[in-house]
C-alpha cells in the first residue's frame, strides 16, 4: 500500500505538469496569434524604406501590394543535393512567376519571350545573382525580359532568354549552375553572366574569397522546420525593430587597408578562375560567352550627384553594410584589372561597372539593386554584346 502511494503521487504530478505545460503552450500560441492580428508585421518591414524609395516614385507597377509580393515570393530557395547551386521554388503570383522549364527541369524566373519551340530560336542563358533574378520589378521588366525585347526587336532570328539568376550567388555557384545546365541538356546559343558584387561582398567584405553566401551545406533543416511551426509573430516584430535601429557589426578584417587589399587580390584570383572556367564550358558547348562586370553604388562617380536615390542609398548602405566603400573600391579595382587581363587573352568579358555614371533618373533601391530604368540600361549593354556576336 505504501509503495503504491509514491507512484500515485508521481503520476498525479506528471499529469499536472503536462496539463500546465500544454495550457502554457496553447496560451502562448493564442497570444502570439492575437498579437499577429493586432500588430501584423509587413513582409517588407525590415526594408520599409522601399515603400517610399525615390526609385519607385514614377514606376507605374509599384504599389504596396507589389512590395508585399516582392518580399514573399518565391516562397523559398532550394539547394539540390551535393551541390552549391541555389534555385527558387516554383511560384505563380500576380507580378512574379518561377517556371520549371525543359530540357533541364530547373526553375527560372519568368522572362517574356517569343515562342520557345521555334526551331530557329537562339537560347541565351543569363546567369547572375539577385540583380539578375530581379525581385525589384515584375516579370515583364526584369533585366532578362528587357534583354529579350531588345534582341527580338532587331528583326533577326528569335531569341529566348532564360533567367537563371538566383539571390546571393557568386561566380563559384554560377559556374556550377552552368555546368548543371549543360549536363541536363541545355544547348545555349550564348551564355551571359552579370557578376562582381557578390564576389566582392563575400570575398572582401565578409572575408571569404573561396566561400559562398548560401548553399545546402549552410542550411539547417531543423531551424527551417521550427520557423515554420513555432509562433513567431512577437519575435519577428522585435527582430524587425532591432534591424531598423541597429547597424551591422563591421568585420574586424576591414580595420586595415592592407587586409582589405589582400582579400581583394585573393577574390580577384577566384573570380578570374571562375570566369575562365565558364568560358571554357561555354566553348565546349558551342556557345558564345560574355562575363559582364556589373555596376553598383560605389562603382562610379555620378555626374548628377544630387539625385534623391543616391542620398537614400548612402544612408541605407551605412546601416546595412557599414564601412563597405573601401572593400568594394579595392575589390572592384582587382576585378577591373582581372577583366582587362582576361580580355587580352581573348575571353569574352566586358566592364559595365561605370554605365550608371551619367544617369538622370532615380534608379537605385539599394547599393546593388535598381528599378526598371536601371535594368533597361543594363539590358542595352548586354544586347549590344549579343548582337555583336550575332553579326560576327
Amino acid at each position: 500500500m505504501n509503495a503504491a502511494r509514491p507512484r500515485e503521487v508521481w503520476r498525479q504530478r506528471f499529469v499536472s505538469a503536462a496539463i500546465i505545460g500544454t495550457t502554457t503552450i496553447v496560451l502562448f500560441y493564442l497570444v502570439d496569434w492575437g498579437y499577429g492580428l493586432a500588430v501584423p508585421t509587413k513582409p517588407y518591414a525590415a526594408s520599409a524604406e522601399r515603400l517610399t524609395a525615390s526609385a519607385y516614385k514614377h514606376e507605374p507597377y509599384f504599389s504596396e501590394a507589389f512590395l508585399v509580393e516582392s518580399f514573399t515570393q518565391p516562397g523559398g530557395w532550394e539547394t539540390p543535393p551535393d551541390t552549391r547551386i541555389v534555385v527558387p521554388k516554383p511560384y505563380a503570383g500576380k507580378d512574379f512567376h518561377v517556371d520549371v522549364l525543359p530540357p533541364t527541369g530547373l526553375p527560372y524566373r519568368r522572362t517574356i519571350n517569343p515562342d520557345a519551340t521555334d526551331p530557329q530560336a537562339r537560347v541565351v542563358l543569363l546567369l547572375g545573382g539577385s540583380t539578375v533574378y530581379n525581385s525589384e520589378v515584375p516579370d515583364g521588366l526584369t533585366l532578362a525580359s528587357q534583354l529579350s525585347a531588345l534582341l527580338n526587336a532587331t528583326g533577326g532570328p528569335p531569341y529566348v532568354v532564360l533567367n537563371a539568376g538566383v539571390s546571393s550567388v557568386n561566380t563559384t555557384q554560377e559556374l556550377e549552375r552552368l555546368e548543371a545546365e549543360i549536363a541536363r541538356g541545355l544547348k545555349p546559343w550564348a551564355v551571359l553572366t552579370l557578376n562582381g558584387i557578390n564576389d566582392v561582398n563575400q570575398g572582401v567584405y565578409f572575408g571569404s574569397p573561396e566561400g559562398v553566401m548560401f548553399s545546402g551545406d549552410q542550411r539547417s533543416r531543423t531551424k527551417e522546420w521550427l520557423r515554420a511551426v513555432l509562433p513567431l509573430n512577437i519575435w519577428h516584430s522585435f527582430r524587425v525593430t532591432a534591424q531598423q535601429r541597429n547597424t551591422r557589426t563591421v568585420p574586424a578584417h576591414l580595420d586595415t587597408i592592407e587586409s582589405i587589399d589582400a582579400l581583394a587580390v585573393e577574390t580577384g584570383k577566384v573570380y578570374s578562375r571562375n570566369v575562365e572556367a565558364m568560358y571554357r564550358v561555354s566553348q565546349r558547348a558551342g556557345a558564345h560567352f560574355w562575363s559582364v562586370l556589373q555596376p553598383h553604388f560605389y562603382s562610379t562617380e555620378y555626374q548628377h550627384s544630387g539625385s534623391a536615390d543616391l542620398a537614400e542609398v548612402a544612408a541605407l548602405t551605412e546601416r546595412t553594410l557599414p564601412e563597405s566603400r573601401a572593400a568594394f573600391e579595392s575589390g572592384y579595382r582587382e576585378l577591373r584589372a582581372t577583366t582587362s587581363t582576361l580580355r587580352a587573352r581573348g575571353i569574352g568579358v566586358s566592364d559595365a561597372s561605370g554605365i550608371f555614371a551619367d544617369k538622370t533618373d532615380d534608379i537605385f533601391l539599394d547599393m546593388a539593386h535598381v528599378n526598371s530604368i536601371g535594368n533597361r540600361m543594363l539590358a542595352e549593354h548586354l544586347a549590344a554584346l549579343v548582337l555583336a556576336d550575332a553579326g560576327s
